[in-house]
């Protein structure tokens, strides 16, 4: 019953709505104009600009951090293989937990150094030790070093990294094999950016 009287409702408003009259029809074409702006000025409602919806075109490509999951794809790493091009300061981007802030410093005569500071690598260093690529594989040897950063020197442990330059500029070791623990530790954590 209730079905029946929702019908004939809904169809007694669609036949009074056409059969209303159509004040076009008895108007001249300017009064329905000046009828139609009227109207317009009357129920204006303030308009709003709503901001672009962001696409994947628009989001800056730019970054300060390693890349990661969610961020678009990336170039894929460059392998470093001579020293020219490993040589300068690097500083690793987050202290380690082990052995808190490291510079790195590799110079052109295949020596490199490790401290805690750029102003150590000449007054203290932690480690001295000599380096060399073979292929496309950075060797290490530690040479001297301050407890306990001497665990690999007693030993003449060597370690071979892959080093990776970044698109960033920065650069990540990636160990192949190392028997000296605390260097393979602390080595390929995080990413080192050049500072000198």
């Amino acid at each position: 019953m209730n079905k029946i009287l929702g019908i004939l409702l809904v169809s007694a408003i669609l036949l009074l709505a056409g059969c209303a009259p159509n004040p076009a029809a008895d108007s001249s074409p300017t009064e329905v104009v000046e009828a139609a702006a009227i109207a317009t000025e009357s129920h204006a409602q303030p308009t709003t600009t709503q901001p672009p919806i962001p696409t994947q075109t628009d989001v800056p490509a730019t970054s300060t951090s390693e890349p990661t999951a969610t961020q678009f794809p990336t170039a894929a790493p460059v392998v470093i293989s001579s020293l020219e091009d490993l040589a300068g300061t690097w500083h690793k981007t987050t202290p380690s937990t082990y052995g808190g802030e490291i510079y790195r410093q590799f110079r052109e005569d295949g020596s490199y150094r490790v401290a805690g500071s750029i102003a150590e690598l000449e007054s203290n260093p932690r480690v001295i030790g000599n380096y060399r690529f073979e292929d496309h594989l950075l060797t290490l040897e530690d040479v001297s070093g301050d407890p306990p950063w001497d665990d690999c020197v007693a030993s003449r442990q060597v370690g071979k990294y892959e080093v990776q330059r970044l698109e960033n500029g920065y650069i990540r070791f990636v160990k192949v094999e190392d028997e000296c623990e605390g260097r393979s530790m602390i080595l390929p954590q995080g990413v080192y950016e050049l500072v000198q």
